[in-house]
Order: structure tokens, then sequence, then C-alpha cells
């Protein structure tokens, strides 16, 4: 049966395992275009697979895709598919260029990095020069972009000055304007971003005053519970609203929370009441963070590595001697009462 163009194009997104987009690429390749060769590996990136990196027939699809010049669409899709298979080899060899600035769209962009960041490729510039791209599109970003692009630098350690003052001032602005929409895990991986780089600034306390409202923690999982707490603990950023609030919202889902994430939930507690990490609404204890010569005032970078982000990567004591106590501090509900209740004990008068 010959198929249209347009037939070709459904059944591929229709395809439900690999063996059927293997079964389809079999029997139609040969009149598969690039429009096609493109979706077909991107639905591939999408389905369920067994298997990491590529089979014979999917490796030739990837060849013929090198042929011409990528657009930043093609690029994008195909990276971001590479790297859900896993296929480092393959993903290297996919970058061979850029395309031009004016081309790249948001989600290019976004899905670019994340891919990159996934596969851990230590392509230096392509993370500068993207990230650069991304900045200037910043305003017209949805909040899986931004948390995508943040996550991503973090990730391979990118300390990236001038997307993270632009991220500040943009969630600033828009949360001003009554905009700033962004789902619990994109919150809670910018705020995880912003903490393994060291950045806080006064949006950190805004919104946990945002968050610390009746309701407002309702639809975070445990995950996001403990990612936020961690984040703001490592920042040593102690907003006590939050911390209660998160502690009240995390007594109502502990079954949702992971052996993880009762571990992350209790070292913020106990690393919060340990180390005494009171509020601090000035923030002075940073360094002003210049960028291209002018100081952005609302955003800081921590002067030291944070107890928490230290004690992670270390076994080594922390300067009182007691993160070897801490580190113990693991499990679930009981951790976190005794922490909250040692809060309250040692609120300053």
């Amino acid at each position: 049966m010959v198929l249209s163009a347009r037939q070709l194009t459904a059944k591929i997104s229709k395809s439900k395992n690999i063996k059927a987009l293997q079964s389809l690429y079999q029997l139609h390749g040969d009149r598969m275009d690039r429009l096609h060769l493109s979706a077909l590996l991107h639905r591939c990136g999408q389905v369920p697979k067994s298997e990491v990196g590529l089979p014979v027939w999917l490796k030739e699809v990837v060849g013929r895709l090198h042929c011409d010049a990528k657009t930043p669409r093609e690029l994008a899709s195909g990276l971001w598919a590479l790297a859900k298979l896993r296929a480092m080899a393959e993903a290297e060899e996919w970058l061979k260029e850029l395309p031009e600035e004016r081309e790249w769209k948001p989600q290019e962009l976004s899905n670019t990095l994340w891919a990159l960041a996934t596969l851990s490729l230590k392509e230096e510039m392509w993370y500068k020069t993207l990230a650069q791209w991304s900045t200037k599109r910043m305003e017209s970003m949805e909040g899986q972009h931004l948390a995508n692009i943040s996550w991503a630098l973090a990730t391979v350690s990118h300390e990236d000055e001038i997307w993270f003052s632009a991220l500040h001032k943009e969630m600033s602005r828009r949360r001003e304007m009554n905009d700033l929409h962004l789902e619990p895990k994109q919150l809670a991986n910018i705020f995880w971003a912003m903490s393994k780089l060291g950045f806080r600034g006064s949006l950190l306390w805004q919104l946990g005053d945002d968050l610390s409202r009746p309701g407002r923690l309702d639809h975070f999982q445990g995950r996001d519970l403990a990612a936020l707490v961690r984040a703001y603990a490592s920042l040593e950023v102690l907003h006590e609203g939050l911390f209660r609030s998160v502690a009240s919202a995390a007594q109502k889902t502990l079954t949702s929370f992971s052996s993880q994430d009762l571990q992350n939930l209790s070292w913020a507690y106990a690393l919060a009441m340990r180390f005494g990490l009171w509020p601090n609404p000035d923030l002075r204890s940073g360094e002003d963070l210049e960028v291209d010569g002018h100081v952005a005032p609302d955003l800081r970078r921590s002067q030291t590595p944070s107890l928490l982000v230290a004690g992670a990567s270390s076994n080594r004591d922390d300067k009182n001697g007691h993160f070897d106590e801490v580190i113990e501090v693991a499990g679930g509900l009981s951790e976190v009462a005794v922490a909250v209740a040692g809060l309250e004990a040692d609120r300053p008068g």
C-alpha cells in the first residue's frame, strides 16, 4: 500500500513502540523526506525503549539527516531524541555547527540545552552561545523553558551569571505583574539550579512569602517540597514561614516521598536547626554579582559553598564537628517534626 506524505506522517506519530517505527521505516523509508525522518527520530525518543543506543536501522536514519545543514528545529528535535535514547556518540556527531541566531525559538533552545546536559556533553562554547541567545529571548519564554535551561546550565556547572541575573529580574518582573506561572517541578528545578551554582537574591524571600500562603503548596509532590527547602537551606536562606508550610504539607503527603526525598527534607531541616540559618533580609553575606561591569543588586553569589552542598559531596566533618550527626538525620516525619520543634524553641526573641 502506498501512503501519501500526510498519511506517512500520521503513521509515525501514532506508532506506539520502536518495533512499529522500525517496520514503518523498512516499508516506506525510501519515500521518507527530511520532515518524515526528523519526525521518526523524534518519535523514537518518545516511545518506550528497552535498550540504550541506536539499532542499525536508526543509525541509518541519523546518517541520512546528516547530509544537509540542519534547521534549529531539526537539530533540537534530533538531539533531544538522541539524549532520550542515550546515544552519546551519535549526539556528538550531530553537533556539527549551529544555525544562525535569528532562526532559533525558545523551545528549540530549551530542548538543545537540556539534551546537551542530559548527555553530559562538554561543549562549553555551545552552552555559552545558547545561553546568550536564550537570555535575549527570555521575555517570550514559558516556565518550562526557564526551568530546562537553568537545570541544564547547573547540571554541567556552567556558571552563567548573565542568564541567572536576567532570570532573577524576569521572574521578579512577572511576579510583580501577577504573571509568574510556574509548575511546582519547574520552580523546584530553578531553585535547585540557583542553589547548585550559589545564586541567591531577594526573589527567594518574595516567593517564600507567596508559597507560605494557605493552599499554595497543595499541588506540590514530595520531590518538589524536598527540593524546595533543600535549595533554601543550601543557600542559607531560612524563610521560616516557608519551612513551616512545607513541614505542614509534608505531613499530608508523606507517602509520596521517596527515600531520597525524605533524606533531602531531613537534611534541610536539620541543617537549618543545627547551623542557625536565621532570616537575613538584607542578604549582605554574599558578594555583589557583576554582570558586564554592572552590579546586579538583587542577585548575589555565596562567598563559600554551603554546608549542605559541601557535605553532600565530601566525607569531611564541618568546622563544628557536627556534620556526621546531621548526615545521619534521615528518615521521615519524626525528623521533620523534631526539626520544626527545634526551630520554634530556638526562635530568636
